[in-house]
């Protein structure tokens, strides 16, 4: 088990955001969480990335407690949701996705473009795409280590009609990977899980109610 979660509770001055979330992913899932806003969604994700430190339970990555080691943050690929860019930043696509390296490997990141076709405007700056493009721009940032996690956070807000379904064939333009995402509803959980479920990979849906 790659990612494993027991009895993680978070408190906010009194307000339950989590209270006892238990799971495990194995190497190879496909994980869909769904929940209306506020039900602590956000919340769980930050805890896992190391981003609210103030909660109780346990979360071990490779079979490590994440509050004894941060190693396991080089082996997650994470797109947030609703990435804000000032139109006026003046990097280019090549450079915003180069930032996210742990290597200067140029060919690497050409390949993450190609995948998310984005290579042909990889000169262009990023302020100057649309909403749809940016968000293909952070989906490859997020895969240009390799990572063995994928963390994707409501990823098709933006995406024009025919690119909705990129999340789902990333597993195959890439290695296996285990694949976490926080969709907008239901139904984009179980498209995603739809296509998934063709390449083999165990799927799970966990739904967060508020209280």
């Amino acid at each position: 088990m790659i990612v494993d979660i027991e009895k993680l509770s978070v408190d906010y001055s009194g307000i339950k955001a989590l209270d006892g979330i238990s799971f495990g992913i194995d190497d190879g899932d496909f994980l869909g969480i769904i929940g209306p806003n506020g039900a602590g969604k956000s919340t769980l994700f930050r805890c896992m990335l190391g981003l609210h430190v103030q909660y109780n339970g346990t979360i071990r990555f490779f079979g490590q407690d994440i509050r004894d080691s941060r190693k396991h943050l080089s082996q997650i690929g994470f797109v947030p949701q609703k990435p804000v860019i000032d139109k006026n930043f003046p990097a280019t696509v090549r450079e915003i996705v180069s930032t996210s390296q742990n290597s200067n490997d140029s060919k690497k990141v050409d390949e993450v473009l190609q995948k998310v076709w984005m290579h042909e405007l990889a000169d262009r700056r990023i302020g100057d795409l649309s909403i749809g493009q940016q968000q293909r721009i952070f989906i490859a940032k997020a895969l240009v280590n390799s990572p063995r996690i994928l963390i994707l956070d409501e990823p098709v807000i933006g995406l024009d009609v025919y690119n909705q379904d990129l999340p789902t064939r990333l597993p195959v333009s890439t290695r296996r990977f285990s694949f976490m995402v926080f969709p907008r509803n239901s139904f984009q959980t179980m498209k995603y899980s739809r296509n998934i479920q063709r390449l083999l990979c165990r799927c799970i849906c966990i739904t967060i109610d508020v209280k």
